[in-house]
């Protein structure tokens, strides 16, 4: 059976498909992509351009968020999605999967709302899923939501029902206005960190968009867990890489066989900085480098997509993404 989410997007005729190896082209409110994820607003779906450190994935208020793991785990493994968007779906069996592959101490997974708002009941299907994390069910409620073929206000109740929550509490807590102000904020969260498409995740800063093929999740962790970046490779959800370099702290990158480390060295304003990449021979070279533009420094080629200088004296970010 089709999924729900396709009919609206025949029926509204807005959707366009997009090639995934075009993810800089412009698409329009509600898109679905080629490359495994839905789209929403005028704007690109494109690698490495949000805007988020390393340390800042999780929301400040990440005590409320959903956990599955230890929250002290080396890797957090956050997920932006939409119980109603076909992809997050067609991403759910792999996250049990690689909840089991590692250690507790090792990965923890992190759920953040980010609904799209042409999909009919994805609103309020986060709202019941604030709920049922009020009491301790979020992801039994997930997994019940995510096993249905099409969503509706009785079946996501019941959802919730299945999960342990009574249909009395679940009304009077969707009564509380905390709950829609949960929501929101995930929503402006995500919006923040430039999430324009479900399903995205953040690794430990690493980011992959769509509903990759397994590996590539495999590798984003194992990278993570070295305190590297990797690529994601090919595949059918696409693939691409960016990362966050803090002023002064080096990062590895892998992409194929190929290995180097990459420092900030210096933001002179919010156009411009200065970079040092080393090869695996420990060779390295150092670039001035502006916003915007794509560069080609000791073999390795990156476009630097956005900097962010906070002062002289304070810790400056810039994003890179890279040609795989």
């Amino acid at each position: 059976m089709l999924n729900k989410s396709f009919a609206v997007v025949v029926m509204a005729m807005v959707l366009i498909i997009i090639g995934c190896g075009d993810q800089s082209s412009p698409v329009s409110s509600g898109d679905v992509s080629e490359q495994g994820m839905s789209l929403v607003g005028n704007t690109s779906a494109k690698i490495g351009s949000e805007k988020s450190s390393q340390s800042s994935c999780v929301p400040d208020d990440g005590l409320r968020e959903p956990i599955l793991g230890n929250g002290n785990a080396d890797v957090k493994f956050v997920m932006f999605g939409g119980f109603d968007e076909p992809f997050s779906k067609m991403f759910w069996p792999k996250l049990s999967t690689l909840y089991d592959m590692y250690d507790r101490g090792e990965l923890c997974f992190v759920y953040v709302n980010r609904p799209l708002p042409f999909l009919e009941y994805d609103n309020y299907a986060a709202m019941v899923g604030e709920v049922a994390a009020k009491f301790g069910r979020f992801w039994e409620y997930a997994d019940n939501i995510y096993a249905l073929d099409d969503l509706d206000t009785a079946s996501i109740n019941q959802a919730a029902y299945d999960a342990g929550i009574r249909p009395k509490k679940l009304k009077r807590w969707l009564q509380r206005p905390v709950i829609q102000n949960e929501v929101e904020s995930d929503l402006v969260f995500a919006i923040d960190h430039g999430v324009n498409g479900v399903p995205s995740f953040c690794i430990n800063g690493i980011w992959l968009h769509g509903n990759q093929p397994l590996q590539n999740f495999v590798n984003a962790i194992d990278a993570a867990l070295n305190g590297e970046a990797l690529s994601t490779g090919g595949g059918g959800g696409g693939g691409g890489l960016g990362i966050i370099l803090v002023e002064g702290e080096p990062r590895t990158v892998r992409i194929d066989k190929s290995k180097w480390t990459l420092t900030l060295m210096g933001v002179e304003n919010t156009t411009t900085c200065v970079i040092q990449v080393m090869n695996f021979k420990g060779v390295p070279v150092t670039r001035e480098v502006t916003e915007g533009n794509t560069y080609r420094v000791n073999g390795l080629e990156f476009t630097v997509e956005d900097i962010l200088y906070f002062g002289e004296n304070a810790t400056n970010e810039v994003t890179l993404s890279f040609t795989l």
